[in-house]
């Protein structure tokens, strides 16, 4: 892979040197330009011919540096909430977020949303088993600014796509020297430095450089440093006689803690557990840092302070060329290695310690008592013949006693998964006017090659009465109530240091290649000087590739405990995968000017998404299932020097979504279903006088399943009806401060199928300001969850109940509690 990119890299240097195109210096963009009809629009279309936001066929959300600033994203999904329609979960920290666009239906990740890089995916699949695309991005001051594209047109233009594209832009290097220094700090102990220098090496040369390097003890502090690390990112452009040719450069090395749910009280009304902090507890803690996990191959030391670790490394090329007799060509490439470990702590299920009968749970002392009393059980003969008659709980590092204050332990798992990836992405497109056609032919390729090494479902007991999270064993008792030592001095345990299972029944050892090709073909009309038609069709071929080993179950060979009894391991059999699939999208959509301020657009498009190479890691009946997405919308676009409205009403309508299913007797199975999503999105500000402005987004919609049997009818999972966020916004002292809010409301959503498990609505309010102290130096403090409200953004997805109790308590990840950022920036 590596050979076939340098030699397309060096046949392009060498081919263009001396013709290209102008680029479109889309940086430092004020909010007037973006919302307003001034600047073109790049994401969705091909950008050689000026097109606005009023003037597109698709729903945009333009963010440009000052709105994201004044937003001051912990995530990227965090900044994403401010685009109506695009449903996002932010509270696992800086990365790993789900977005559901639409109410299209996902298990997590950005399954039908492309989040790229200056028009390029950050990664071809953004669903990846535990790899979503964020992972592969960082966002800081060297974004210029950022496209979000629901819907539309977004499939023709890229794969997986069908809910929209979410594009940030960079900055680039300028003719002028200039630059900017942001330091923040934080109340939960956070320094971050951003940075972003340009100028012109000489006059055919333009460099740019910039990133960031932050450490902080997480709003959810583990005990240990949560979020360390940074990225450095650097352009380098080659002016040519029409055009330009720019290098880019990438690395992150970053580690961040990743968010799982905690236990909770009140399904109703979310509110906290025992002495367990819902607005800054977290299962991570210092007990739990260092661990050994047992395999068949050995001890696997891992540490969670290493959280999602990201080593990435990506080198780009970009080619902009205008010809003569109206062509134009744009190649846009990137090649990328990337080695992703993913240490957390996961949540599976509360167990009542107290329970009795066949309702005690794996964790409960009766479930040991009952295997013990169990005489052809024979994995306990080790203990009856060291002469336990029961079991009794005890902290792992210490001697005390367990005293469950609430009746509850947690069997959580301490997962680690080590991801290594690399691809090579390239996006051609060669656009040509032809009297009142602005037609483009583009072909799109990829070759991604990924690995899946799991160690997960580690499973571990602990007691959560606090958020000062403790590991506890079941050890073996004498008919006195005391521990039971073994003949080498250490007491008996049906336990390992808290594990009750190492890798249960999820293991994995995969590889894959997937490579896909598309070509597509667009057309913009300009039927008259106020219709334009915009059609495309994109056909796109892709081959899975690879190995994945199966998996059987061994017995470590360790009778003091019963924790190695029955681990997940590898059979040293592989199954070899080898698919191909091929499919088409098309859209077709228009934009009616009824005058400089009001437009008219509507859109119809159909998409389909190929397999994800995840579900070859485990075998799946449901492999070969593409996915099938019908989207129509229409909308109006109204805008005037101090108003703007953009109104849209749309209908998804989705087939063939993979889901493993458990009916209402308790059996697994594997559908596929469907879903149809009606809404309508608004976005709009008013400057209402010359130092108060206002904005609002707002989602309704009504997402249901659809041919899936008794879930027929059902909402789609976690997908809210209503999302609405307000921002008011007022200067004061001639415009030198600025005071904000921020307040979301997000509606209420099931956690499972049959919309049992409620996920209450709840509201978020955030505050700030900023104050020029001078033209180059601006303060900011803003406010994050001012109220503490603890709202619940899933609840706990690999299990339905407590084990042993139907009680008011359950685990779910709420967001983050209340938080309050610093920041100085220095602009030259």
């Amino acid at each position: 892979m590596k050979k076939k990119f340098i030699s397309f890299c060096v046949s392009i240097v060498i081919s263009t040197f001396g013709v290209a195109a102008d680029n479109v210096d889309l940086s430092n963009l004020t909010i007037e330009e973006l919302i307003g009809t001034k600047i073109t629009i790049v994401t969705g279309r091909a950008i050689f011919k000026v097109q606005t936001k009023k003037e597109s066929s698709n729903a945009i959300t333009t963010l440009p540096e000052n709105e994201i600033r004044q937003k001051a994203p912990l995530s990227v999904a965090d900044l994403l909430s401010l685009t109506p329609g695009f449903s996002v979960e932010a509270s696992g920290g800086v990365s790993g977020a789900n977005i559901r666009p639409r109410g299209l239906p996902s298990v997590g990740g950005y399954r039908h949303v492309s989040l790229q890089e200056d028009g390029l995916p950050v990664f071809h699949d953004g669903q990846l088993n535990w790899l979503n695309s964020d992972q592969f991005f960082r966002h800081d001051e060297t974004i210029a600014r950022v496209e979000a594209v629901r819907g539309g047109a977004a499939p023709v233009f890229a794969s997986n796509a069908a809910g929209g594209i979410a594009n940030f832009i960079t900055r680039r290097g300028t003719e002028d020297f200039e630059g900017l220094v942001k330091l923040t700090t934080s109340d939960f102990g956070e320094f971050r430095t951003d940075f972003n220098v340009s100028r012109a090496l000489s006059d055919d040369w333009l460099a740019s450089i910039g990133g960031f390097y932050r450490r902080d003890d997480g709003v959810r502090d583990p005990g240990f440093t949560a979020n360390k690390g940074g990225q450095v990112r650097f352009s380098l452009t080659r002016k040519l006689d029409n055009g330009s040719l720019t290098f880019l450069g990438k690395h992150i090395d970053d580690r961040n803690q990743f968010l799982l749910p905690i236990p909770l009280t009140n399904l109703n009304d979310p509110s906290q557990f025992g002495d367990f902090d819902a607005n800054y507890g977290t299962y991570n803690s210092n007990e739990l840092r260092l661990v050994d996990l047992k395999t068949p191959d050995g001890d696997a030391t891992q540490d969670l302070a290493d959280g999602t670790h990201v080593k990435l490394s990506s080198w780009g090329l970009e080619l902009e060329m205008e010809l003569d007799n109206d062509w134009y060509l744009s190649n846009k490439m990137r090649y990328q290695t990337a080695d992703t470990l993913r240490n957390a702590i996961f949540s599976s299920g509360l167990v009542d310690v107290n329970a009795q009968g066949n309702t005690a749970g794996v964790g409960s002392l009766e479930h040991y008592n009952n295997r013990l009393a169990d005489t052809t059980d024979t994995s306990l003969d080790y203990f009856r013949s060291s002469g336990v008659t029961d079991f009794g709980y005890q902290y792992v590092n210490s001697a005390d006693t367990v005293v469950f204050d609430q009746g509850i332990a947690s069997k959580s798992g301490w997962w680690s998964i080590d991801l290594p990836t690399e691809s090579f992405i390239s996006d051609f497109q060669l656009s040509k006017q032809i009297n009142s056609h602005a037609f483009t032919v583009g072909f799109y390729f990829t070759e991604y090659q990924d690995g899946q090494y799991w160690n997960i479902l580690n499973d571990i007991l602990l007691d959560v009465d606090s958020d000062d999270v403790r590991l506890v064993d079941v050890v073996g008792l004498d008919a006195n109530g005391d521990v039971i030592t073994n003949e080498n001095g250490y007491e008996l345990r049906a336990t390992d240091n808290g594990f009750l299972r190492y890798t249960g029944g999820a293991y994995a050892n995969a590889t894959h290649q997937f490579t896909v090709a598309a070509l597509y073909l667009t057309d913009e009309w300009q039927v008259s000087g106020d219709l334009r038609i915009d059609y495309g069709f994109r056909f796109e071929s892709g081959t899975i590739s690879g190995a994945y080993e199966q998996s059987t179950i061994c017995d470590l060979g360790d009778a003091t405990t019963l924790a190695d009894d029955a681990v997940s391991c590898g059979s040293r059999k592989f199954t070899s995968v080898d698919e191909t699939y091929e499919e088409a999208n098309y859209s077709i959509g228009f934009n009616y000017t009824f005058s400089d301020t009001v437009s008219v657009y509507g859109r119809y498009a159909l998409s389909n998404r190929l397999p994800l190479t995840r579900v070859f890691v485990l075998n799946s009946n449901n492999a070969g299932v593409t996915e099938e997405v019908q989207q129509t919308e229409a909308g109006i676009k109204w805008v005037t020097d101090d108003i703007s409205i953009y109104a849209t009403v749309f209908y998804s309508a989705l087939d063939g979504i993979p889901n493993n299913v458990v009916d209402s007797d308790g059996n697994t199975l594997e559908q596929t279903a469907g879903a149809e999503i009606p809404g309508v999105e608004i976005e709009s500000t008013w400057d209402v006088t010359e130092v108060l402005s206002l904005a609002l987004t707002a989602t309704l919609q009504k997402p249901e399943h659809v041919d899936f049997g008794e879930f027929t009818g059902k909402r789609v999972q976690r997908v809210p009806e209503k999302q609405i966020s307000f921002r008011p916004s007022y200067y004061l002292m001639d415009r030198d401060m600025n005071v904000f809010m921020e307040w979301q409301y997000i509606g209420e959503r099931f956690q499972d199928l049959n919309n049992v498990q409620k996920l209450p609505a709840y509201e978020i309010l955030s505050m700030g300001a900023t104050y020029n102290l001078s033209e180059d130096l601006t303060i900011q403090l803003r406010g994050n969850n001012l109220t503490n409200e603890v709202g619940i953004t899933e609840g706990e997805p690999r299990t339905t109940n407590i084990q042993g109790t139907t009680s008011n308590i359950y685990e779910a990840r709420p967001i983050l509690g209340r938080n309050l950022r610093l920041s100085v920036l220095y602009e030259f």
